[in-house]
């Protein structure tokens, strides 16, 4: 009776093992992320991740854009090619999922390589105005997982598409970053706001 137990709970988890959903984490020369750094004279400048900067990059993934968790194990940068990921597979598989789900959230977070697997401290030493690395895509869902056996779904859309169930290419900040005109434009317009309230009272 007990190894009849011990074979029926060993299949199962050999067929939960194959059902398991998976991802293409690799992405292109179409789709680079970028780093934005400041230049010793002053100056800004936004190049594709050089092949030279340790960055880890973590896959998070969750039943909802609010239960993200970061899915191991962890991503380095390319040392070939500027802006790409070393991913090593074109399944990627995300623990607890199934081929052809299509309830998942995914995002992509990158981080200095010297905090290993702590993506929070980069944060927020990022946050509070630290010398370091730190960026996140957007949150792709909708889309469905891809076999276990691969190819998993392709996660990452060309530079100017607009799929929402695939993740658009996004910067990593070296320090600060310059805020975008579009965020420049809504500051603007919330400070301007704040001011007529201000004068009506």
């Amino acid at each position: 009776m007990q190894k009849t137990f011990t074979t029926i709970l060993l299949l199962g988890s050999a067929v939960v093992a194959f059902a398991q959903g998976t991802i293409n984490f690799q992405n292109s020369f179409l789709t680079p992320i970028s780093l934005h750094f400041r230049n010793p004279d002053g100056s800004i400048q936004v190049v594709p991740v050089p092949t030279t900067v340790a960055v880890d990059y973590g896959v998070f993934a969750g039943t909802s854009a609010g239960s993200l968790s970061l899915v191991s194990p962890l991503l380095p940068s390319s040392t070939e090619a500027a802006g790409l990921v070393a991913a090593p597979t074109t399944a990627f598989a995300i623990p607890g999922s199934n081929a052809g789900e299509t309830t998942w959230f995914v995002q992509v977070r990158g981080w200095s390589a010297s905090y290993g697997t702590d993506w929070q401290e980069a944060q927020v030493d990022w946050i509070n105005g630290g010398i370091t690395i730190w960026g996140e895509s957007t949150i792709a869902s909708g889309f469905g997982m891809g076999p276990a056996a691969g190819p998993g779904y392709a996660i990452w859309q060309a530079a100017n598409g607009t799929n929402p169930a695939k993740l658009a290419p996004f910067t990593l900040c070296y320090g600060a970053c310059i805020p975008e005109p579009s965020t420049m434009a809504l500051t603007g317009l919330g400070i301007a706001v704040v001011l007529i309230f201000r004068r009506r009272k």
